[in-house]
């Protein structure tokens, strides 16, 4: 199961970050090196496998995963 993780923000930054997030579509998100990784997932996006440490960021133009 790939898990989306959400940045935390200061009450002080919130309604900036608010405005500023519902244009942001990359996502950052865990997941185990046996899950199928999302490929509706924006360019630059994040994956990290918790059980490897491998790291992936998302290509779409090539709808693959490079892993770092």
């Amino acid at each position: 199961m790939v898990t989306i993780t959400d940045k935390k923000y200061s009450e002080k930054d919130s309604e900036l970050m608010a405005n500023a997030m519902e244009n942001v579509k990359c996502r950052e998100g865990v997941c185990l090196s046996t899950d199928t990784k999302p490929l509706d997932w924006e360019n630059g996006s994040i994956l990290l496998e918790m059980d490897t440490g491998n790291v992936f960021v998302f290509d779409k133009d090539n709808m693959t995963w490079r892993g770092l």
